[in-house]
């Protein structure tokens, strides 16, 4: 399991915030107005979070090749530094 799957395994809670609920609740036209309105800019901004996250996720599997190749690319070079300095002919001084 990655680590951003986790949120898509758990189903978000159904709360429903509408005109309705808050009339009910004996909130005046003018606030539930204010309310609504914040509400929608808070659940806005937590959607193009989620978008970004979504895409980070979706771009990890390509990031985790690069990075195996880079480590491979340095032990590589590791390796042939190490056999060239026991190797390489000594050169008379």
């Amino acid at each position: 399991m990655q680590v951003g799957s986790f949120f898509y395994l758990v189903k978000p809670a159904k709360l429903a915030l509408t005109r309705r609920a808050l009339k009910a609740m004996g909130i005046e036209d003018e606030k539930i107005d204010e309310i609504i309105t914040m509400h929608t800019d808070t659940v806005d901004g937590l959607k193009a979070d989620v978008a970004k996250y979504k895409a980070d996720a979706e771009a990890l599997p390509e990031v985790q090749k690069q990075l195996e190749k880079a480590q491979a690319d340095l032990e590589a070079g590791k390796k042939s530094i190490t056999r060239s300095k026991y190797e390489a002919p000594e050169r008379g001084i």
